[in-house]
């Protein structure tokens, strides 16, 4: 028994180290124009069409983060920071809200989240056998548009692997949030070009 129990914490623990992996992304549209010379982004709410699953608070707490991984980039001459994102007032000193932007002549990226899919899996089956046995997952809509013009500059999604022993969002907020920083570094920095979906990946 004493060994059984050895086994069992260590596939918990394995299982927490693999849900914190960041989630790959996969492109539903592919960017329309170069986005390494817009130098001012603002994000939007985190939305959800996950009834009864998620709550402001997770949402808040994965956007605040984003905001600090975007920072940390120092690639924006000015992050805009939507007002319904609560932030901590040494971090919220660091951005602008919309309001407070007045620059008419700048290029503004707009990003958009949406968790658009929620499969709750099986904890009891995680715990008993394993990280991906009965394992759930989250998806993430990402949209960028030119907020000026409104035109869609790209679009894609995210899936995040729920590994942990609960059923629960929480355990993908940092893997969500590791997804969004790397999809900004790797379109608006880098450039980077994702493997579009297929017709059959979109349904």
């Amino acid at each position: 028994m004493k060994n059984f129990l050895q086994i069992i914490i260590v596939i918990g623990i394995a299982a927490s180290i693999l849900s914190g992996c960041a989630a790959p992304i996969q492109m539903i549209t592919p960017a329309q124009e170069s986005l390494k010379n817009y130098k001012v982004l603002e994000i939007a709410e985190m939305k959800s069409d996950i009834i009864g699953k998620t709550d402001a608070g997770v949402l808040n707490r994965i956007m605040e983060e984003v905001v600090v991984g975007i920072l940390d980039l120092k690639h924006f001459d000015t992050l805009i920071v939507s007002d319904t994102i609560g932030l901590e007032p040494k971090l919220a000193a660091k951005v602008l809200s919309p309001a407070s932007f007045n620059d008419s002549t700048a290029a503004v990226a707009l990003l958009k989240s949406t968790l658009v899919e929620y499969e709750e899996g099986s904890g009891l089956l995680r715990f008993l056998f394993g990280a991906f046995a009965g394992s759930g997952k989250v998806t993430l809509e990402l949209v960028v548009s030119n907020k000026t013009s409104h035109k869609l500059l790209m679009k894609a999604r995210t899936t995040a692997n729920i590994t942990g022993m609960f059923s629960s969002v929480n355990d993908v907020v940092d893997p969500l949030k590791r997804a969004i920083v790397n999809f900004v570094e790797d379109y608006f920095v880098k450039e980077k070009k994702y493997k579009p979906l297929t017709a059959a990946e979109r349904w």
